[in-house]
């Protein structure tokens, strides 16, 4: 199931289990409306803990969520996997999220990741 919190002006959107794309909608949906969420929030998905296994089709959905809320969180996003499938799957999320104008970093580590978003690392992802 999805939740959230806020830190230093990023959103930690955690991913564990087993959960359907309506939970991810509204995860996200519920963090939107947290009091402490403000327009160009960063958004770091950590997925190391999910079960997740989905389809092209599903992770065109997925990126479809993200592209109607990207108006209120910064383009750029770190998204933390654990293993070689799930990267597998990360690649495949973030290659459709770049047809769509989001960055997608993928990263093994919570800590990389946040100093990526806050510009602390510079990281060449090209």
């Amino acid at each position: 199931m999805p939740s959230h919190q806020f830190d230093n002006n990023i959103l930690n959107y955690e991913l564990t289990g087993h959960y359907t794309l309506e939970d991810y909608k509204n995860g996200l949906n519920e963090a939107l409306s947290d009091p402490s969420f403000h327009k160009g929030t960063k958004l770091l998905i950590d997925a190391r803990n999910s079960a997740a296994n989905f389809t092209y089709a599903e992770a065109e959905a997925r990126v479809r969520i993200l592209g109607s809320i990207v108006g209120q969180l910064d383009r750029q996003i770190a998204l933390v996997v654990h293993g070689t499938f799930h990267y597998g799957l990360a690649r495949m999320f973030s290659t459709i999220a770049e047809c769509r104008g989001l960055r997608i970093a993928i990263f093994d580590d919570v800590e990389p990741a946040r100093k990526w978003l806050l510009g602390e690392d510079q990281f060449d992802l090209e």
